[in-house]
């Protein structure tokens, strides 16, 4: 039986493991909510308004690894740009599927409700340019395709993609047409040799080295590999206030937090007198690097080496055309293991005792918070007071 296009859209949003859609209704989008509404396999979950449902969407793909949202043309969708541009700037997969007005209507320039008046169709596509790393308008004859394409770039580049179908092309039927291969990006040959081997020379000849895997493990879903080079590195691990769980934390080798001068002086004078640092994606951003609007980390970036998720940057020399899982894929077979290099394990605040008329501190009161933390739990922090506080306790 022939496919329409939103079915072979949601087939393959289901074939990636999404299974859950957030968004609010519209007319422009009514067939496309039907179809998801009349999918047994799918959820519709509706949210008060567009930006709240971006922001869930952007929720859920942290967890599920990506995630999908759909919403009406024009005052829909420009209600998700703040929400899209976060999940763009955090490197979550985001498929946000927009109902368009009729290619009719679109051809005709009509004026017509949620446009502004000029007759431009694509002026609102191309507002959200910026904040997706790829974007499409389906039709029966590219839909196959361009799904195709959108959702390679969504899964290369771990960022939101923008899809539009007009409404009288949602439950047409998918012209099928030979499929154009997408060609994965691999790394160069020669500079990936010459990368790893830098990397172990390094990493084998510095006095004390440390490891400082960061957010782009968990966005990539590159633990194993990660913990992979961990293992066979010997060296201990740190993370920064960001990056935070990417890896597990009651491996032998985890020593703790570091964040500049903020917390745990035992980690950051560790971390700070190595002659090697291997940072994997890690962004070296004010908040992970101990501050707000300025960074209270003492690092030399001669002593820094980045693997970031198309680049490789070694001190000052930066290496491009390479893929992180390939990099990380080979120092775990060719790394050689160290068991002289150890470092402090970070200590966690005393709780200070009290009587019961005495006023609540923030020193009495992050450690409590702490007591009701459990395994597995997803705490959300405020970032600001709540933010700073509880860095201590991670």
């Amino acid at each position: 039986m022939p496919e329409t296009v939103i079915q072979y859209l949601l087939n393959r949003l289901k074939q990636l493991g999404i299974r859950d859609i957030f968004g609010v209704p519209g007319d422009y989008a009514f067939p496309i909510n039907n179809a998801i509404c009349d999918d047994k396999k799918l959820r519709w979950i509706g949210c008060c308004n567009e930006l709240n449902a971006a922001y869930a969407a952007d929720g859920y793909a942290r967890i599920n690894g990506m995630s999908a949202l759909s919403t009406t043309f024009g005052v829909g969708e420009l209600s998700t740009l703040c929400g899209m541009a976060g999940s763009y700037a955090e490197h979550n997969i985001v498929f946000h599927v927009v109902g368009m007005p009729s290619m009719s209507t679109q051809e005709k320039h009509a004026i017509v409700h949620h446009e502004l008046g000029n007759g431009e169709f694509d002026l609102f596509m191309n507002m959200a340019t910026p904040v997706v790393c790829a974007k499409t308008m389906l039709t029966p004859e590219n839909c196959v395709n361009e799904v195709e394409r959108v959702i390679a770039a969504a899964l290369e580049q771990h960022r939101p993609v923008y899809i539009a179908i007009p409404k009288n092309y949602v439950n047409e039927n998918v012209l099928f047409c030979p499929a154009i291969a997408n060609v994965p990006v691999k790394s160069g040959h020669e500079v990936l040799e010459e990368v790893v081997s830098v990397i172990i020379n390094k990493l084998s000849n510095a006095k004390k080295a440390c490891i400082m895997p960061g957010i782009f493990v968990d966005r990539f879903g590159l633990k194993d590999l990660t913990t992979d080079v961990v293992n066979a590195s010997g060296l201990p691990y740190v993370t920064m206030a960001m990056d935070k769980s990417v890896l597990d934390e009651t491996n032998s080798s985890y020593l703790g937090l570091y964040s500049g001068q903020l917390v745990n002086p035992e980690i950051r004078d560790f971390v700070e007198s190595c002659d090697c640092i291997l940072a994997i994606g890690a962004i070296l951003s004010d908040i992970n690097m101990g501050g707000i609007g300025r960074s209270t980390a003492r690092l030399d970036k001669s002593r820094i080496i980045n693997i970031m998720p198309s680049d490789v940057h070694i001190g000052h020399a930066e290496y491009t055309n390479l893929k992180m899982s390939d990099v990380l894929n080979e120092l775990g077979k060719k790394l050689h293991k160290r068991t002289d290099v150890s470092g402090p394990v970070g200590k966690r605040p005393i709780m200070p005792k009290v009587d019961a008329g005495n006023l609540i501190t923030a020193d009495y009161l992050y450690p409590s918070y702490a007591n009701f933390f459990k395994q597995d739990d997803i705490i959300l922090v405020d970032l600001g007071t709540s933010f700073y506080g509880l860095l201590p306790i991670f």
